[in-house]
């Protein structure tokens, strides 16, 4: 089993880094939100897959494009924002996860992509797969 885990880990060839923003009040008593890396270069494949659109009614049919990252279950979390409570130890080792609003930072074949994910990952014995969404930086 250790071997057929590590062969597939040696296909992911990206890296990505994890963003989660901090609330703060700003001087005029509005909210702003302070950028926090919370884990980085994680090792992970990004996938590509074209979807067709076509159906008997619809009018504007074309290629929709789904992208899926591929990550270890587990992640050495390198930082954590103030609002988040440390329970023990382990939590420097645990489970990977990602929260909603932040952003995934991928290097992938010499470029540079920011995600979010689209729902929930599907979490797996030894590996989580997580279908994301371009960040958009005003949502």
């Amino acid at each position: 089993m250790v071997n057929y885990i590590n062969a597939i880990k040696k296909l992911w060839t990206d890296t990505m880094t994890i963003t989660e923003y901090e609330p703060y009040t700003k001087p005029e008593k509005s909210t702003g939100y302070n950028p926090v890396i919370v884990a980085e270069n994680i090792q992970c494949k990004l996938s590509f897959q074209s979807l067709s659109t076509v159906s008997q009614n619809d009018v504007n049919a074309g290629i929709q494009q789904s992208v899926k990252l591929f990550c270890d279950k587990t992640v050495q979390i390198t930082n954590l924002p103030k609002n988040r409570q440390i329970e023990n130890l382990s939590d420097f080792s645990s489970e990977l996860v990602i929260k909603a609003g932040s952003k995934i930072t991928v290097q992938h074949d010499g470029q540079t992509f920011e995600y979010k994910q689209s729902g929930l990952p599907g979490v797996f014995a030894q590996h989580q797969e997580i279908v994301c969404i371009p960040f958009d930086e005003k949502a």
